[in-house]
């Protein structure tokens, strides 16, 4: 399961594959259709080649690094954001960033997984892509009914 969070919480872009395909690989196709200004990914989508495609399409990429990143002679972005890690920590790293919005889109595979669980009904792929994209627009619904309104009084 890949999904697209908003900053309202809501899901607005979602795919899905089998264990073997990267999830580099739906990059691609998640950010196709959404106006964003920012991507926060984790090291499961860091790559150059993201980097790029992100910058290229004006999105700028906050993807935490992987630990065993190593340092190249030539300085890309993601080689900063890695030597940063390295130097100060990933704690440093996350708050220069404000890595912990990223924690919504982990909340909201909490809510997916805790509303339908972790498995799909279908078999075909073509079926779970459409059971994925009806359970995202449910989630969606009821956290829309279920959200607090609040109003300010006197």
């Amino acid at each position: 399961m890949h999904i697209v969070v908003g900053d309202n919480g809501k899901i607005i872009a979602n795919s899905t594959t089998d264990h073997k395909k990267d999830d580099r690989s739906q990059v691609k196709d998640l950010i196709k259709n959404v106006k964003t200004k920012e991507l926060l990914g984790d090291p499961g989508y860091d790559g150059e080649n993201i980097y790029k495609m992100l910058r290229k399409k004006g999105i700028k990429p906050t993807i935490r690094p992987p630990n065993n990143l190593v340092a190249q002679k030539v300085k890309t972005e993601r080689q900063h954001s890695a030597t940063y890690q390295q130097n100060k920590g990933y704690h440093a790293w996350r708050n220069k960033n404000q890595y912990g919005r990223r924690e919504s889109v982990e909340n909201t595979f909490f809510r997916f997984k805790g509303s339908f669980g972790s498995k799909f009904l279908s078999r075909n792929e073509d079926n779970m892509k459409n059971e994925m994209t009806i359970k995202c627009q449910l989630l969606n619904k009821m956290f829309e009914i279920g959200k607090p309104k609040s109003m300010r009084i006197a």
